[in-house]
């Protein structure tokens, strides 16, 4: 095979003496405008020579050779000789070293008519075809680098002209110093794959996770375990981290043990937790169908207290943070239940005709619960009706004497219900909640964060749901930042004071999610830095600095305490 650099011609024509003429006065002075080297027998064949030897050299020596097609051409066994020369040293036109340009009309023998070719039979389009073979000829010639072309010829002309002759060649290039430059910064972890804020697992992965709730210096997690069937043999329904999260064991709780009727599982599920700080070793849990359990060694065992008092199903528990023996709980079936000697006795709040204190109302009859919360100085509670309209009487109250005078608060029209509730740090008389508008306009949104006062109502709006929210946290620690989980897997915080907010990204884990139409989220405050923990699709993050890919698809294999 000819080098490039050794070839002596662009380009041998090949055509028949009967296409002198046209070859002599069109094509080319064209072909040598464009800068090209051209061969033609009847001024490049050297006299005397034997014409097979200088149509060999000539077709050995052109980096391409083009066949003016013609009948006359056709018809000379010459001109199949050189046919057969180009053909011979590219057998299947790989190469494209024979380029056949059909000038006029004739049959064409199989060899060639299997190839594409140049069509100029139409006068009227011999500039478009001359074009056309222009560029697959240059397609093979070298091409000097702009700078070092004719300075004379403009820049852009220069480059356009280079650029044609190499695009492949800089494609490849741009494409591997792309993978190369990608590459590098990867290895060193350079902007943009440098470390950055995101989620690094804490827990392994809990089947059905649902409950985040952080009692002191322990943590503890509970599955949804009635949602989509059983949950697996070796996950018992609570997990338990005495570590902040370095390590986790599952509880084995005898007390979530039910008999079903109706389904085959038989572990209950805890809905809710609460905890005193006033007695740093209890802990109480709420239940769907085992009633409330207690702990008094920080979630290691659980008791039931209060069998006969209570119903079975409950979705909200509270505890006093000045009396860890005072401790509240909502039914889901309705209504509000207070001990105050950590579950042996138990008063009903709601439906009662105790309160005679002026300004102060009984709390409504079968009061259905949403949302719980107990401060130092108040207990607060807010109805959530759903899918039934709220009533009347339905909306959140607060208590300052442990439940037995209630005063309404105003935070809607009849309409509001309220989903989540949280202390307002410092201000013992508002709270932030999580409202749902159950008559909200179509295409508005339906759930609104407000910061709420006890005797004002409504403050103001802090933040208008676009995802489903599913906690919300505030930290004495940051007493103007509020925190809210979402299920879509990501965390909004803003500032209490004005609506001021920001989102994380949301998490992948969530977004494909593998249980059906919802990724359970929820919050817990984190003594190890001064963001929450995130339960999100069967774990437990902490808020750090990870790897890139881990900011976008958060997965570690941590200790699981086996």
């Amino acid at each position: 095979m000819v080098s490039q650099s050794a070839y002596q011609f662009d380009v041998f024509i090949s055509h028949s003496p009967a296409d002198r003429e046209w070859v002599d006065a069109w094509l080319l002075p064209r072909l040598e405008a464009a800068g090209l080297q051209v061969c033609v027998d009847y001024r490049d064949f050297p006299s005397g020579a034997p014409r097979h030897q200088s149509v060999a050299r000539a077709i050995s020596g052109s980096r391409r050779t083009v066949a003016i097609l013609t009948p006359d051409w056709v018809a000379s066994e010459q001109n199949a000789f050189e046919e057969l020369l180009a053909r011979s040293l590219d057998p299947a036109a790989v190469r494209r070293l024979l380029i056949p340009v059909q000038l006029k009309a004739c049959e064409l023998p199989a060899s060639l008519a299997a190839l594409q070719r140049v069509d100029l039979t139409d006068e009227r389009r011999w500039e478009q075809g001359i074009g056309r073979l222009l560029r697959d000829l240059e397609d093979v010639m070298p091409v000097p680098a702009p700078w070092r072309q004719d300075p004379g010829a403009p820049l852009w002309t220069r480059w356009r002209r280079w650029l044609r002759r190499y695009r492949r060649e800089v494609r490849r290039a741009t494409v591997l110093g792309v993978l190369a430059t990608l590459l590098l910064l990867m290895v060193f972890r350079w902007p943009p794959f440098h470390d950055r804020p995101g989620w690094r697992a804490l827990s392994p992965e809990i089947p059905q996770a649902w409950r985040l709730f952080d009692a002191g210096d322990v943590l503890l997690v509970s599955s949804k375990t009635d949602f989509t069937g059983c949950v697996p043999s070796d996950n018992p329904g609570l997990w338990r981290s005495a570590d902040q999260g370095a390590t986790w064991t599952p509880v084995i709780v005898p007390a979530l043990k039910v008999e079903r009727l109706d389904r085959q599982c038989d572990t209950a599920a805890f809905a809710d937790f609460a905890w005193s700080p006033a007695k740093a070793a209890r802990v109480y849990g709420a239940t769907w169908e085992a009633g409330l359990l207690r702990s008094d060694d920080g979630g290691q065992s659980w008791q039931r207290v209060g069998p006969d008092s209570l119903p079975d199903r409950l979705g909200k528990v509270a505890a006093d943070p000045l009396d860890a023996d005072v401790v509240i709980v909502a039914p889901k079936s309705g209504g509000l239940y207070r001990s105050q000697d950590g579950g042996e006795q138990w008063d009903r709040l709601d439906g009662g005709q105790t309160c005679d204190a002026a300004g102060s109302v009984a709390l409504p009859a079968d009061f259905k619960v949403g949302a719980l919360l107990a401060t130092a100085d108040a207990l607060w509670a807010g109805s959530f009706t759903l899918p039934e309209p709220p009533g009347a009487t339905d909306g959140l109250y607060v208590s300052h004497d442990r439940g037995h005078c209630w005063q309404p608060v105003a935070v809607g029209d009849g309409r509001t219900m309220v989903r989540l509730l949280a202390a307002v740090p410092g201000r013992s008389d508002e709270v932030l909640s999580v409202t749902y508008d159950y008559r909200a306009p179509a295409g508005t949104s339906e759930e609104t964060l407000w910061r709420i006062a006890q005797d004002s109502g409504r403050l103001q709006d802090l933040w208008t749901a676009e995802a489903i929210p599913e906690a919300l946290l505030t930290d004495d620690r940051t007493p103007d930042t509020w925190y809210l989980a979402t299920d879509r897997g990501s965390v909004v915080s803003g500032r209490i004071d004005r609506r001021e907010f920001e989102e994380t990204p949301w998490m992948l884990p969530c977004i494909l999610t593998k249980t059906p139409l919802v990724c359970w989220t929820d919050l817990a405050t984190d003594t190890a830095a001064p963001t929450p923990l995130l339960l999100a699709e069967g774990r437990v993050y902490r808020r750090d600095t990870v790897p890139w890919l881990r900011a976008i698809w958060p997965a570690v294999a941590p200790n699981n305490g086996e």
